[in-house]
C-alpha cells in the first residue's frame, strides 16, 4: 500500500513531462489512492486484528472519507485563488 503511494509520488515527475499532467490532477490521484487504501485497511485489517464490531470500523471509514474530502475542497480552493 505504501509502495504504491511512494511509486506514484517517485512517478508524478516524468507523468508531468510525458503526459502534460497538472500538479493538481497528481494530488488528486494521490489523495483518491490514499482514501482507498485507508478504507481497504479499515474494512479489511482492523476488524479482523483488533475484534473491532463493524460499526466501529464503519465509523473509522466514514471519518477516512471526510477527512480525504475535505482535504480535497481545500486543495481546490488554495489552486483556485
Amino acid at each position: 500500500m505504501i509502495a504504491s503511494l511512494a511509486a506514484l509520488a517517485l512517478l508524478s515527475a516524468p507523468l508531468r513531462q510525458f503526459l502534460k499532467v497538472t500538479a493538481s490532477t497528481l494530488s488528486t490521484l494521490t489523495h483518491v489512492l490514499a482514501a482507498v487504501l485507508a478504507q481497504v485497511y479499515v474494512l479489511l485489517a482492523l476488524p479482523l486484528r483488533n475484534n473491532f464490531k463493524s460499526r466501529t470500523a464503519m465509523s473509522f471509514q466514514l471519518m477516512a472519507v471526510f477527512f480525504t474530502v475535505c482535504e480535497n475542497v481545500n486543495t481546490q480552493k488554495n489552486s483556485a485563488s
